[in-house]
């Protein structure tokens, strides 16, 4: 059934078998017509719900019940209606974002150095 190297590196794999065998085999009512499987499928995946039916309500007769029912109890006066809770205050407008900055002006280029044989302009 079983290595020994499954039974050292997976102990509980026997019980994890046994526990499957042991549902798929389960029946949980006897009369729904089951087809021999319980709720639990465990080698589909599949489970099966089903909703408990309701008896439909018989009438009861004087026999049955030889107490009568007490009368119910008068029902409270109505509570006042609470007032209405006050309009929440409109959210202030957001602040408009900051204009962005200008831009610096590019600082003024060098004038160019004069050539070895020409003379500098006057100022």
């Amino acid at each position: 059934m079983f290595n020994v190297f499954e039974q050292l590196f997976a102990p509980g794999r026997k019980h994890t078998d046994d526990e499957k065998k042991r549902l798929e085999l389960s029946r949980v009512d006897v009369d729904d017509g089951d087809p021999g499987r319980g709720p639990i499928d465990l080698s589909s995946g599949k489970v099966v719900v089903r909703v408990p039916h309701q008896a439909a309500e018989e009438p009861h007769s004087a026999s049955d019940n030889p107490a009568p029912a007490p009368a119910p109890a008068p029902a409270p006066a109505p509570a006042p209606a609470p007032a209405p809770a006050p309009a929440p205050a409109p959210a202030p407008a957001p602040a408009p974002a900051p204009a962005p900055a200008p831009a610096p002006a590019p600082a003024p280029a060098p004038a160019p150095a004069p050539a070895p044989d020409e003379t500098p302009p006057a100022t």
